[in-house]
């Protein structure tokens, strides 16, 4: 394989650039007038390469509604099993199905919309059969759109992983055992016995 080194300036920094025919190596650069904006395009970059990787390489080509849809969704379904359960029981699982609900208002919050329409809407759509509704940022009536006008769609593998860690880091903290309780180091402290003044010219008399 011939490549060939080109020298080029970016900013103040000088990079060395290597072409190659069959190369199988690519580099993005990013360019911006902060930090801040370079960070977002730098993670928005990575999740998509991500996502890429997921349905090219580990063969994960399903997808979800996303947009919150798909948490709308698993907390419709968790609520109902809910009702089936009794005690306290019960409490636990439709709490749990209410957690859900958090992606949506999130989602919601960043994007400067009323959060709470935004959920109402969604659980709306999707109690009554429109199961591809999701929070779109950019419809018209900035609530909620359906899904196949926007293609807001997210990996079923990420997207399960996710939903699994999460739960695993819930379950830890609730976990007696997992919580360590700081202890000071060293042995028992002595206990000081003040002494008065009469008692201290008896110890120290010559």
């Amino acid at each position: 394989m011939l490549a060939r080194s080109l020298p080029l300036c970016l900013s103040c920094c000088q990079v060395t650039v290597v072409r190659a025919a069959d190369s199988k190596v690519s580099t993005i650069v990013l360019r911006g007038a902060t930090g801040n904006f370079l960070d977002e395009v730098e993670r928005a970059i990575d999740n998509a390469v991500n996502v890429v990787r997921c349905c090219a390489v580990k063969g994960q080509r399903e997808f979800v509604v996303g947009g919150g849809g798909c948490e709308i969704s698993l907390s419709l379904d968790v609520a109902e099993f809910g009702q089936e359960c009794s005690g306290l029981e019960q409490y636990a699982v439709l709490k749990f199905a209410e957690s859900f609900e958090v992606v949506a208002n999130i989602i919601a919050e960043n994007a400067g919309l009323n959060a709470m329409d935004a959920v109402t809407m969604l659980k709306a759509a999707h109690a009554s059969g429109k199961n591809r509704m999701c929070v779109d940022v950019d419809a018209p009536n900035r609530r909620a759109s359906p899904i196949l006008s926007k293609s807001i769609l997210d990996n079923r593998g990420i997207k399960s992983w996710a939903i699994r860690l999460a739960i695993d880091a819930v379950l830890t903290i609730l976990r007696i055992q997992h919580i360590i309780v700081a202890k000071q180091a060293g042995g028992p402290q002595t206990k000081v016995i003040p002494l008065s003044r009469k008692r201290l010219h008896t110890l120290f008399d010559v």
